[in-house]
Order: C-alpha cells, then structure tokens, then sequence
C-alpha cells in the first residue's frame, strides 16, 4: 500500500478533553461529602466491596478519601486529604 504525502494542510483543533468524572472530586474541599444512592449499585457492585476512587492523577497528588456504606442511604464519600 502507499500513501500520498501532503503538506500545507492546518492541523485541527483537539476535540473532547477526556471523558468527565461521574463524581465531584475536583470541587471537593477536605471535610465535604457526597452520597451515592444505594439504587445506582449494582449487586454485584455490593458483593465485591466496590468503593468509588477518584482519578489516578488526583492520587498521585496525595487526595485521599473515606468512604462508607450506611444501609439506608448507600454509599458516602469524605475528602479528606
């Protein structure tokens, strides 16, 4: 196969920027909390422990999180580094 070589052509502008969070993490302030409703996890969601993680990138910056599962309410996020 070949292919034609071309220049002159403008390059596009980047389009998206990643896909957006589910959850508030970069608004969250240390002490703030949100609540995952028990109706948006799934069983086996429950079954495995499965806890919301905020990006790998925000990690790295030392943000850490609490979380709890309260029975009825679901799951409760805390800032809290």
């Amino acid at each position: 196969m070949s292919y034609t070589i071309e220049s002159g052509g403008p390059i596009p502008p980047r389009g998206g920027g990643g896909r957006r969070s589910k959850y508030p993490w970069r608004q969250m302030t240390i002490g703030d909390f949100f609540t995952i409703p028990d109706n948006e996890i799934t069983l086996g969601q429950r079954h495995r422990g499965w806890r919301p993680q905020p990006p790998k990138n925000l990690r790295e910056t030392g943000y850490k999180v609490s979380t709890r599962y309260l029975p009825d309410e679901g799951i409760r996020v805390w800032r809290i580094i």
